[in-house]
């Protein structure tokens, strides 16, 4: 496929199975990632993604070690808004894949909802 220059930065566009045509960018250390557009996009589809700074499994959506996004039971898309008007900002680069992922989601909550793991095993004792 061809080249295309974009700010300065090289893309590729590449075809992969089961994604479709998606934009390869180099890393200043010429290493090919998957442009944001695109994790975005495959966590949509449920395909595993590796970007700069973020990456998705394909059910759950990470922007560096932070779970920005997942899948629930039903298979909806949930994005938690890490963003500064929402009023929990992180960074300027997690905002931005929460504003990328927000057009590929079900729903976007507050971050305060987030289900805390259940601790299997742990009885609340009567000081609780």
């Amino acid at each position: 496929m061809g080249t295309l220059a974009q700010d300065g930065t090289l893309i590729a566009l590449a075809s992969v199975a089961g994604i479709g045509l998606i934009a390869l960018a180099r890393t200043e250390r010429g290493s090919a990632v998957l442009a944001n557009e695109e994790i975005a996009r495959a966590w949509r589809r449920g395909r595993p993604a590796t970007g700069n700074r973020w990456h998705t499994d394909g059910r759950t959506l990470w922007s560096y070690r932070l779970v920005i996004g997942e899948t629930n039971e039903r298979g909806d898309k949930i994005v938690y808004d890490y963003t500064a008007p929402a009023g929990h900002g992180r960074s300027k680069t997690t905002s931005r894949h929460v504003n990328l992922a927000k057009r590929y989601a079900d729903k976007v909550v507050n971050p305060s909802v987030k289900k805390i793991p259940r601790i299997t095993g742990y009885r609340p004792s009567r000081d609780d």
